[in-house]
């Protein structure tokens, strides 16, 4: 065990354990972005070393790890070990994240971005969810592949799987059928639409804070400026950021040549500038339905 890890161990005060399966996150269409998924730690115990009826933390989801360009351009790769605490609700705290190896500088600022944006299922024992300590090594690796029309197919079966898991209320599954397929078309972590309808699901059923990355790469990877500000509009406004709201839904409604939309957006505007939030539980019914 390292001496940053007996460190953070005796301030935490408690062992911490991670999944030893390994499994690639995501490939992009330009370079291949793997995660060599969370080594196991414990405090003063074998890294193999987990108490009785104790289960680790659980990778469910993780936004796109962006390649850093110049050393996508000069063919280099690398790796960054990260640890850090996720909480009992699956969300990793931000300023625990700390830099255990990098083979460059450059690649530690998206790693750590994705990481912070990752859901866990949280590590738990008998007496329910636990906060603990993982180490989350993140290679970074160029390549290229095709994409059959298989492959394609079952990559859209498993977004659709997405959508009607997060109707039902069962977003954890949710988010491992949105990653698989991602997995299976590398070609969807570029695509606005994905990120998109993982935004407006995630938000409208009840999940906005999960799906904010993915809001911001809807709007990043649009190719109309405020095509995609509504569905991140509506994340903010349900995670109380109403300036971030209004800036997305002046965007949108400026885009947008949908009348209803422009007047709705405009009165929810006008509502949030008062300090009022416009999604009543009517409204949320009806975007929905959608």
């Amino acid at each position: 065990m390292s001496n940053l890890t007996r460190q953070r161990c005796r301030r935490i005060g408690l062992w911490n354990g991670i999944p030893s399966d390994q499994r690639p996150l995501r490939r992009l269409p330009v370079c291949l972005v793997c995660i060599t998924l969370l080594l196991p730690l414990s405090c003063g115990q074998p890294a193999h070393w987990l108490p009785e009826n104790t289960e680790p933390p659980e990778l469910v989801w993780s936004p796109p790890l962006a390649y850093p360009p110049e050393l996508s351009k000069a063919g280099i790769t690398g790796r960054v070990v990260l640890e850090a605490m996720v909480d009992t609700a699956g969300r990793v705290e931000p300023g625990s994240i700390e830099v255990v190896a990098s083979s460059r500088a450059a690649f530690e600022p998206p790693a750590i971005e994705m990481l912070r944006n990752s859901r866990f299922r949280p590590g738990r024992n008998q007496a329910g969810p636990l906060r603990m300590l993982v180490r989350f090594p993140v290679r970074f690796k160029l390549g290229r592949r095709g994409v059959s029309q298989a492959e394609s197919l079952a990559a859209a079966a498993r977004v659709a799987a997405g959508e009607r898991l997060t109707r039902a209320g069962q977003f954890p599954q949710a988010m491992t059928e949105y990653a698989g397929a991602q997995t299976l078309d590398p070609r969807l972590a570029s695509s606005s639409q994905f990120w998109y309808g993982l935004c407006w699901h995630g938000s409208v059923w009840g999940h906005p804070e999960d799906v904010m990355s993915a809001c911001d790469h809807a709007v990043e990877l649009a190719v109309d400026r405020g095509s995609m500000n509504e569905g991140r509009g509506i994340a903010r406004i349900l995670t109380g950021d109403f300036a971030g709201a209004i800036a997305d839904l002046e965007l949108f409604v400026a885009w947008t040549t949908n009348e209803r939309d422009r007047l709705q957006k405009a009165n929810w505007i006008e509502q949030l500038r008062a300090g009022r939030n416009p999604l009543t539980p009517e409204v949320l019914r009806s975007l929905r339905e959608r």
